[in-house]
């Protein structure tokens, strides 16, 4: 749990939601483009106001690749543990 803390906080202060993506400038803004709670917060955004700052299918491209990812690591985490007896 404190883990994931430590991974979410800081993507959820570059994700767009307290300060707009349009602002932003340099590292970033490329900082904000890497995480993806900025392309599930972009989403909303498109829903409920109708614009956003970032095209709808990259954004959804870019979640289905880190949902892939995070399973794939996760399946190699759990072969190694179960081998592992643990």
């Amino acid at each position: 749990m404190m883990l994931s803390s430590l991974v979410r906080f800081p993507l959820i202060f570059i994700s767009g939601i307290f300060v707009p993506i349009a602002s932003l400038q340099g590292v970033a803004r490329v900082a904000v483009y890497c995480s993806p709670i900025t392309h599930l917060v972009n989403g909303f955004d498109l829903g409920l106001l109708g614009s956003a700052a970032i095209p709808l299918l990259p954004g959804w491209a870019v979640l289905i690749g880190f949902s892939i990812a995070f399973v794939l690591f996760a399946r190699i985490f759990h072969r190694r543990n179960l081998m592992k007896g643990l």
